[in-house]
């Protein structure tokens, strides 16, 4: 199953999938589409680096099918675990929390 699925990747295309999210999520789903723009049309990025508290916008990038991967930093162990299983993500732990430079 595993070499079926490898082989099965290399024909999928990087593509913006429409997806019904719910409300609060549409600004990440906005920063995740038009990071994917940016990178499809700069060919010599090779990483793509997101600070996440929650793993959404890492998620979402990965649902994207880029052809580099996406370091995550995150704060804790669990959410390191949990971002294990999303394709071509990879997680380093970073303890330093940010805030919202907004204040929001």
């Amino acid at each position: 199953m595993t070499r079926i699925s490898s082989e099965t990747e290399h024909y999928l295309l990087p593509e913006i999938l429409e997806s019904d999210q719910p409300e609060e999520h549409t600004v990440n789903a906005a920063i995740s589409n038009a990071a994917f723009e940016f990178v499809m049309e700069l060919k010599n990025i090779n990483k793509i680096l997101v600070y996440t508290q929650t793993g959404l916008t890492a998620r979402l990038l990965a649902r994207l099918n880029l052809p580099m991967p996406i370091l995550a930093l995150v704060s804790n162990d669990n959410l390191k675990r949990q971002l294990s299983l999303s394709k071509n993500v990879y997680t380093v732990e970073y303890k330093k929390l940010f805030e919202d430079r907004d204040g929001q």
